[in-house]
């Protein structure tokens, strides 16, 4: 057989594993995660819970790039 199709096999054999691969990887059920724990005070929500850890220097830094990012969008409406 010649050189190039045994190539060309093997590139789309290649291909079409890496393809299989991506699709397993994203179809199969994950093992578990990191769920934050509710406190004994706090009462058991329903829906969707996001937790977040930051320093209030982080929390601070967020929030005046939100609030400047907020009052660009002002400037050019007005």
């Amino acid at each position: 057989m010649n050189k190039w199709k045994v190539a060309f096999f093997a590139l789309a054999g290649t291909v079409l594993f890496a393809i299989l691969l991506v699709v397993f990887l994203a179809t199969r059920p994950v093992d578990g995660g990191h769920v934050a724990k509710s406190s004994a005070g706090e009462s058991e929500s329903k829906g969707n819970v996001l937790v977040v850890q930051t320093t209030t220097k982080e929390l601070e830094s967020i929030s005046k790039k939100i609030l400047k990012g907020c009052s660009e969008r002002l400037a050019f409406t007005t």
